[in-house]
């Protein structure tokens, strides 16, 4: 078997704890042929003196977002493959390895593992399981025979997820972003993430899929890369905001809608949930974020034909 040499690129923000944990872990992975760059995006906490005591390189960066720190530090690594993991997680023992041995063909592009909520965070894994729940109901009522699917982008522009540690190494449309890894020659062939993903950064990974695919590699989901996913869904608005503007992006930018019946299908789905999200109150502010989007796609458009 090739061991591909790894590079860990972790962006962080504020989360000088949970940096540390997973630096812990990051330490007692089986595969050793790997290196680990922190990426500190401009905090203030403890994070710099976390990583001075760790072996990791570690890159202060003004704050400009997670995208920008998943560039930079994808830059700076020396492998031919970039492990990109959220700096709220914990690594399994063989993370590393459940990624590494499947870059070895070379039309591999992206490789993807599980996020998955440990039971000793009963309100993560509480949170998580009724946004699974709801997520089922939607896939069976909506999409009869696709709830079993992982990974997969529907014709609406629409994902199905369900990236659980269950099941085989599968083919798919697109892989968690807190958990995946890219071959860097791909990365640098369609430019890395887009830097049009703002704030909460949300689907600039299932872009960046979208985009290698294009080019003619396959990405694959494997559950044994296993990432303990201690995440908190924040309960401000903004959040909510800034989600439904990148997602309206990435359908928008990709052209993922071909047909005017599943443009009434995402349209019925954006407007049932603004208002389980936001209200009819603030429903304006909802599609003020769609406007956005729609700004940043002509943008995107206009720089590609710049560069073309």
């Amino acid at each position: 078997m090739i061991e591909p040499f790894v590079s860990v690129v972790i962006p962080t923000y504020q989360r000088a704890a949970r940096l540390e944990r997973l630096l812990s872990a990051l330490e007692k992975q089986t595969y050793k042929n790997f290196e680990t760059i922190v990426v500190d995006d401009g905090s203030t906490d403890t994070t710099r003196d976390v990583a001075k005591n760790r072996p990791v390189k570690y890159v202060r960066l003004p704050h400009r977002g997670r995208v920008y720190a998943k560039n930079y530090g994808a830059k700076e690594a020396k492998g031919s493959v970039v492990l990109f993991l959220d700096d709220d997680g914990i690594a399994s023992p063989n993370l590393v390895h459940e990624h590494a041995r499947l870059h070895g063909p070379s039309n591999i592009g992206v490789v993807g593992g599980s996020l998955f909520s440990p039971r000793q965070y009963p309100n993560v894994a509480a949170q998580q399981d009724r946004k699974r729940f709801l997520k089922r109901i939607w896939d069976i009522v909506v999409y009869l025979g696709l709830k079993n699917e992982t990974g997969r982008i529907l014709p609406n522009g629409l994902t199905i997820d369900n990236f659980e540690p269950k099941g085989k190494v599968r083919e798919v449309d697109h892989v968690p972003g807190g958990n995946m890894s890219v071959r860097k020659s791909a990365f640098e062939e369609v430019r890395g993430f887009d830097l049009c993903y703002y704030g909460v950064a949300y689907r600039e990974e299932t872009d960046l899929c979208v985009r290698i695919k294009r080019k003619g590699y396959r990405a694959l989901f494997n559950p044994k890369a296993l990432l303990l996913h201690e995440r908190r869904l924040p309960k401000n608005l903004r959040y909510y905001f800034e989600r439904s503007d990148n997602e309206l992006y990435f359908v928008l930018k990709n052209s993922l809608i071909k047909k005017k019946r599943h443009w009434l299908s995402y349209l019925m789905w954006d407007f049932k949930k603004g208002i389980s999200v936001c209200g009819i109150t603030n429903l304006p502010y909802w599609y003020k974020a769609k406007i956005n989007a729609m700004r940043r796609v002509r943008r995107h458009y206009v720089s590609e034909s710049l560069v073309s």
